[in-house]
């Protein structure tokens, strides 16, 4: 009874040992394929939280479903992270562009920009976005409107950086007074030779949109001493570089003239 206790002992032993080793494989085991799923999970958990705060900025809730595809399908096709792209999305919904269409067409364009080198995605898309957004009567393709800033940048001394990240201010009121946005940079870019940063060029063309589409009393008693017509109207017929040139031509214009019009 004693051999008989002892062999149940030992074998007792040797299968409790066993199943230690099991219990610890196992363990090993669960925590080794916890860490692989961990990044993807935490991936995922990141991405559907992106998707989750563009949803916020989308008049159009049901459209969420297919941006999320596109999102995931350019992600896939330039290479760039999914929450990169989710993020960028974000950025033209909230600058207005509501469209499903016209947002992907600009968020594809933003993300060749940055797979080129040229400019961070979100910053392209700040600034394409605007231009689309504020010229969708024309509309503006998400190209052109990139070429325009990237060209805008090349006249004068701005980055397309800086470029895209405060032309958003001037769009609205340039495309309200007909002004197209071909003619807008041209404009910028021309002021950013003379203008110690791109913002104050910015600050500049927009406070001269601003007081021709609304002159004050003095502004239109110096326009009539000048003999020129001082309006939106103008401005439409003869181009905001026509208007501009033909102003700086005028040969009673003197040095209080841009403080009264202005």
């Amino acid at each position: 009874m004693r051999f008989a206790a002892g062999g149940v002992g030992e074998a007792g032993g040797k299968i409790a040992a066993r199943l230690g080793g099991m219990a610890t494989t196992g363990a090993i085991g669960a925590a080794a394929v916890g860490a692989a799923l961990a990044a993807p999970l935490s991936k995922f958990s990141a991405f559907q939280k992106a998707m989750a705060e563009t949803s916020t900025v989308m008049d159009d809730k049901d459209a969420l479903p297919r941006i999320t595809r596109e999102v995931r399908a350019l992600s896939k096709e330039m290479g760039v992270d999914q929450v990169k792209v989710a993020n960028t999305a974000w950025t033209i919904f909230s600058a207005g562009v509501q469209d499903a269409a016209k947002a992907t067409d600009v968020l594809r364009t933003s993300l060749k920009l940055a797979v080129g080198g040229s400019v961070d995605a979100k910053i392209a898309a700040t600034g394409i976005a605007s231009a689309v957004n504020a010229y969708k009567a024309t509309a503006l393709s998400a190209a052109d409107a990139a070429d325009i800033i990237f060209k805008a940048s090349a006249i004068g001394m701005a980055s397309p950086e800086a470029m895209a990240t405060t032309i958003g201010r001037v769009t609205p009121i340039a495309s309200q007074m007909g002004v197209s946005f071909a003619e807008l940079g041209a404009a910028l870019g021309a002021l950013t030779t003379v203008s110690p940063s791109t913002e104050e060029a910015v600050t500049q063309l927009r406070s001269i949109l601003v007081a021709v589409q609304d002159p004050s009393k003095q502004a239109r008693e110096e326009a009539a001493r000048l003999g020129i017509q001082f309006n939106a109207a103008a401005v439409k017929a003869k181009g905001l570089g026509g208007f501009l040139n033909e102003l700086a031509r005028n040969q009673k214009f003197n040095g209080d003239s841009a403080a009264k019009l202005f």
